[in-house]
């Protein structure tokens, strides 16, 4: 009973009971500063050509016995039609099914057998397949990497799972918050017919078959000349005969395609689907293409402003507000074009003054000009973003997905050295400039998604009428 009661004491001066002395306060939370990251050389891939001209970038590393390798087939899947770009979706399931040599089982044992990492896909912009294993297996790897992607054969039965499968999930997209609002911003910003536009039916997904998805694979290795890139602990003079022996013969003058620009016009959007008592809130502004000289001034302000777990938005809702714990911001670049977004999770009550309190940050950059970036956050973004531009070579898979990647967009790693300086080098008065370019009130776009009787009346309150309503099921259903 006296251990009970001492133990009883404890609780309530730990507590603040009665005769406890008063707790201090909490100490003040202070962001941690990044240490600026010292300069490096980049490395520099040794080229290589096979006979039809394709180019192979070997990046040699020997502290570690394995080798990677990458091939990329490019198509210009933007500029491609509906069932193009959903069989491209397909495929890369598909293709692991069946070979003219071996069932999908059987291409599991074999990479198994060799250790190996595989994986194989597409997009709107190529055809891939990627293997890492231990060095000396190299042969047989490629030689079965090979045989998914040339000797191929459609599945029905597993096509027509396939298609089953993305039937139910695309039925289910109404139920569901958040891909219904991220549908709702794909068709803000993107018009009827573009071909960025996330527009499937259900219908269309049915006329979706193997023997189309074979097709497709068909029509970019006969039409494209591949790309690869390897690292590792690889010799290149046995890497090329290797690449020879089964690549050597593909050529093509197919490569990616651009796409059209979104319009970047003014935007705002109210999705009704009822049943939560949160809602989903994005605004999406136009941003530089890949490549773009102004790319990374535009992700640097972007990190000030949304894309770090520090940056002003997210803090500001997050531990200002305590509106929102899901706070997020991102930057994409495509070929030819790119959007900066802000996306967050919201009590529906606090909704709108969570849109007006991100609208006045991006008020707030345009008004202050460079004098409102302060050396303190432009110094932590900027040494985030280097020490992530870094990281990029870091693995074997990193420094091969970065090498392919820049392959595809007809750029080299000296082009990213060339970005990385020029975020070393951004000033205050660059980042406003990027604003002025990308953040102007005419280019915004607004989307928000939730019960329309509590979200409605708060935003005509607050003079923030939408210019288009739809309804989640009508929204799930068009094309």
């Amino acid at each position: 009973m006296r251990r009970s009661l001492h133990a009883l004491g404890l609780v309530l001066a730990v507590l603040g009971g009665v005769g406890a002395s008063p707790l201090p306060p909490a100490p003040v939370r202070e962001v941690p500063q990044v240490a600026a990251p010292q300069p490096r050389d980049w490395p520099v891939p040794q080229v290589l050509t096979l006979s039809s001209g394709a180019p192979v970038q070997v990046l040699a590393r020997h502290q570690v016995p394995l080798v990677r390798l990458e091939v990329s087939f490019p198509w210009a899947g933007v500029d491609a039609d509906l069932p193009d770009q959903l069989a491209a979706a397909m495929m890369g399931q598909q293709l692991r099914a069946r070979t003219r040599l071996h069932s999908g089982a059987e291409l599991a044992a074999a990479m198994d057998r060799l250790g190996a990492q595989w994986a194989v896909g597409a997009t709107l912009s190529r055809l891939w397949a990627d293997v890492e294993v231990p060095r000396g297996a190299e042969a047989e790897a490629v030689a079965l990497l090979a045989e998914v992607l040339l000797d191929n054969v459609p599945d029905r039965a597993e096509g027509k799972r396939l298609v089953e499968r993305w039937v139910t999930w695309q039925e289910g997209m109404e139920l569901d918050l958040v891909r219904i609002h991220d549908r709702g911003v794909n068709h803000a910003w993107f018009p009827p017919g573009h071909p960025s536009r996330h527009q499937a039916t259900v219908r269309d997904l049915e006329r979706l078959g193997a023997r189309k998805v074979e097709a497709l694979r068909r029509r970019i290795i006969g039409q494209t000349t591949p790309r690869f890139a390897v690292t590792g602990d690889v010799d290149p003079a046995q890497l090329l005969p290797l690449l020879e022996q089964h690549f050597g013969h593909l050529s093509g003058p197919v490569v990616p395609g651009t796409g059209p620009a979104a319009p970047h016009e003014r935007a705002a959007w109210l999705v009704h689907r009822p049943g939560f008592d949160v809602a989903r809130l994005s605004w999406v502004m136009p941003g530089p293409a890949a490549g773009d000289p102004q790319a990374p001034v535009a992700e640097l302000l972007w990190a000030v402003l949304a894309t770090e777990f520090t940056s002003r938005v997210p803090m500001d809702l997050r531990e200002t507000r305590g509106l929102a714990y899901s706070v997020s911001g991102r930057a994409r670049s495509w070929r030819g074009d790119g959007w900066l977004r802000i996306d967050a999770e919201v009590d529906a009550e606090r909704t709108v003054e969570a849109l007006l309190a991100v609208e006045a940050h991006l008020d707030r950059v345009l008004d202050e000009g460079p004098t409102g970036f302060t050396e303190v956050e432009l110094e932590r973004a900027r040494n985030t973003l280097l020490i992530r531009a870094e990281r990029r070579l870091e693995t074997l898979r990193s420094a091969t997905d970065t090498l392919g990647e820049q392959a595809i967009l007809d750029r080299t790693l000296a082009d990213l050295r060339a970005e990385a300086e020029r975020t070393q080098q951004a000033t205050a008065d660059d980042l406003h400039h990027a604003a002025e370019q990308w953040l102007v009130t005419s280019s915004r776009a607004w989307v928000l998604t939730g019960d329309r009787a509590l979200l409605e009346p708060a935003l005509e309150a607050a003079d923030r009428v939408p210019d288009h309503i739809v309804d989640h099921g009508t929204l799930a259903a068009e094309p």
